[in-house]
């Protein structure tokens, strides 16, 4: 997505029908916690200046002025269905990877700085995450196939394991927020992981793509995602166009 402020949105920011939700659920974070978890970026990615706007916009932002790097977090996003403080560190850690992910970049004039949205997704979650995973250690239960996939790429690190694993419970709440925001609203029938065998996926050094202008499906973003967490070198075939 092109603007004259060299801006790059996310899925927050597409659709005309915003979802908000209620003051009861227990998903909500507050200020306090999403400033906590800014902090977190903020002491990895030192370079970075993240600004947090007290508004009720669920979006966030990486924006880019001369040599200045910045993202813009709004309150609102706290609020958003399927937050938890790891969706939220990830959606952050996607911004960071539009600033330090690498090629694929966006197109245009305005973009060309940017990594495109599939490499924001690829580096936040396998990059950015575990480094800002890595001090807070806690164990959350999942799906089996998640612990299993997890723990075979992990056999002797437990802690790499756990930080796998909250990275794909992360990755799944990502999606099935990003379907809600692409279909007005409308619950995903699944979003969840498939376990990717070599019939559907293609070895990294094997591959090319060109890169995405939009955003991938819901279902590719969080397939993307999981093998990010995973630290694999297969990528979906969603990931090649």
């Amino acid at each position: 997505m092109k603007t004259l402020l060299l801006t790059l949105f996310l899925s927050t920011s597409i659709q005309a029908n915003p979802m908000y939700a209620k003051e009861s659920d227990p998903t909500i974070l507050t200020h306090s916690e999403m400033g906590e978890l800014i902090k977190d970026i903020e002491e990895v990615y030192p370079d970075i200046e993240i600004n947090f706007e007290n508004d009720l916009l669920k979006n966030a932002t990486a924006t880019h002025h001369g040599a200045k790097r910045n993202i813009i977090v709004h309150a609102g996003l706290g609020k958003a269905k399927y937050m938890s403080k790891d969706h939220f560190s990830l959606i952050l850690c996607h911004e960071v990877g539009h600033h330090f992910g690498g090629a694929p970049m966006m197109e245009g004039e305005h973009n060309y700085w940017a990594s495109d949205e599939g490499q924001a997704d690829y580096f936040g979650a396998k990059e950015c995450m575990r480094k800002v995973l890595r001090p807070h250690n806690e164990k959350i239960l999942v799906k089996p196939i998640i612990t299993k996939q997890c723990r075979d790429s992990y056999p002797q690190e437990e802690e790499e394991a756990q930080i796998c694993i909250r990275t794909a419970k992360a990755a799944e709440e990502f999606g099935k927020r990003d379907f809600l925001l692409n279909h007005y609203d409308q619950e995903p029938s699944e979003i969840d992981y498939k376990e990717i065998l070599l019939m559907n996926a293609i070895p990294v050094e094997r591959s090319f793509r060109f890169p995405f202008e939009q955003y991938p499906s819901s279902q590719c973003r969080t397939d993307i995602m999981f093998q990010a967490a995973l630290q694999s070198n297969y990528k979906p075939k969603c990931w090649f166009r």
